[in-house]
């Protein structure tokens, strides 16, 4: 192997604090980037310089979350918000939540060299967000919490336990018969990406 060693070492190993819980979506990056999460996620061996900040793409996804989710969210303690609610919200809103958002979680986008990816997202994230309401739409509400029914966690011996993942959910609608359904939200360039993943059942969120 030329010389390089197969292992790598580190002294005071005991020292990492391991997670208690993962997500799905870090047992993904798990899956396929390992090194990174050692470094980062185990090790926190991070930079924050501007060399080293979130690239565009994950960014931008960040970001179209963050909006959706100011939007789109029940409002005074509501349990709920209507589709006329959201679409008012969306003409009236969009621009200052963007703006807000952007400013709290878009750094990377604001350089010099990715102002044009950002004007895009702008635009594309405000015909997203009437492709999403008319789905809305056809449901009876957006909730803010849902008692999904999540089985008991259970070690070897048939004992309640701790969960070993935690996940968050984006958002939940109910269908006309009262069931519920539940989005994951993804900001890709590449129409097809996940739609090949889930024909393929290479996607490592959904085998949780």
């Amino acid at each position: 192997n030329g010389g390089v060693s197969a292992e790598l070492n580190f002294e005071y190993a005991d020292k990492i604090q391991w997670p208690n819980h993962l997500s799905p979506t870090t047992i993904g990056t798990l899956a396929e980037h390992p090194f990174d999460y050692l470094m980062e996620r185990l090790l926190v061996i991070t930079n924050d310089g501007k060399a080293q900040m979130a690239d565009a793409k994950t960014t931008k996804g960040n970001v179209a979350h963050a909006i959706i989710e100011a939007l789109f969210a029940p409002r005074d303690d509501a349990r709920y918000s209507k589709p006329e609610e959201i679409a008012e919200r969306i003409q009236n809103e969009y621009e200052e939540a963007y703006t807000k958002v952007l400013e709290a979680k878009g750094a990377v986008l604001q350089l010099t060299e990715n102002k044009l990816s950002e004007k895009l997202l702008h635009e594309q994230l405000r015909g997203c967000l009437d492709t999403l309401l008319k789905v809305t739409g056809c449901e009876h509400y957006v909730e803010s919490q849902m008692n999904l029914g999540l089985p008991k966690a259970l070690d070897k011996e048939g004992n309640v336990k701790e969960r070993d993942m935690l996940g968050f959910i984006d958002m939940t609608l109910e269908d006309k018969d009262g069931h519920p359904v539940v989005f994951d939200f993804k900001w890709t360039t590449w129409a097809k990406g996940y739609q090949n993943k889930l024909i393929e059942n290479r996607s490592v969120q959904l085998e949780f």
